[in-house]
């Protein structure tokens, strides 16, 4: 059986880019699927803890939700109108993020490209985190390195299988994302020093829908 969670899939950036679910193979095996899918990423509304399974085969879904009573939470009322509001009216908005998060991955990676010769990235076609390799620099944890010396909070890509990777999520305030990057890397990446108040805010917690209003 197949278990997938295709939560990129509202958020690519990057036509004529597809992502095809699980419910697009053919019949005889999008019958032995479960698609697990929710609003929560793109729209930001994780709090609500709305998510929901679709499962063509009546068996299997029979047998999915008798274990609800043992795995499965229940899904508050305000959860089904947050969810309800995001689908019926939140395309405007969704295309608005995806416009935001595509400008800032395209600063992201001509940033690095231009002025971070130690480091590549590949512009990603869906999200707002990317992999950036850092194995040049030679650092043990290039993730703990860049938070000393900038005071960028990144993903340590050996958690993930990737030793002398890191995974910056870029789905923040333009501003508050890419001014600790310039002010940090001047000419040289080697060349970081303790960042600003505004470093700390690239924790990178998604804010754009605030951000998005605000512009």
């Amino acid at each position: 059986n197949l278990l997938p969670r295709p939560y990129v899939r509202r958020l690519i950036q990057s036509p004529p880019s597809a992502h095809k679910t699980a419910l697009n193979l053919p019949p005889a095996l999008a019958q032995r699927s479960i698609t697990l899918l929710s609003p929560s990423k793109t729209w930001n509304i994780a709090g609500l803890g709305y998510a929901y399974a679709v499962i063509p085969d009546a068996a299997l879904r029979r047998r999915f939700a008798a274990t609800r009573g043992h795995t499965l939470s229940e899904i508050n009322a305000l959860s089904y109108y947050a969810a309800e509001a995001a689908y019926r009216h939140g395309e405007p908005w969704r295309l608005a993020l995806i416009a935001y998060l595509k400008g800032n991955r395209d600063t992201l990676v001509e940033f690095i490209r231009d002025k971070c010769p130690d480091l590549s990235i590949v512009a990603g076609a869906a999200t707002y985190l990317s992999w950036i390799d850092a194995r040049r620099l030679g650092v043990d944890n290039p993730a703990e390195h860049f938070e000393r010396r900038a005071g960028l909070f990144l993903s340590d890509g050996k958690a993930f299988g990737w030793p002398g990777w890191f995974r910056f999520n870029f789905g923040c305030p333009g501003p508050a994302c890419w001014k600790p990057w310039k002010k940090s890397v001047p000419a040289n990446i080697e060349r970081f020093h303790v960042g600003s108040k505004e470093a700390e805010q690239t924790a990178c917690i998604l804010k754009i829908p605030r951000q998005i209003a605000a512009r």
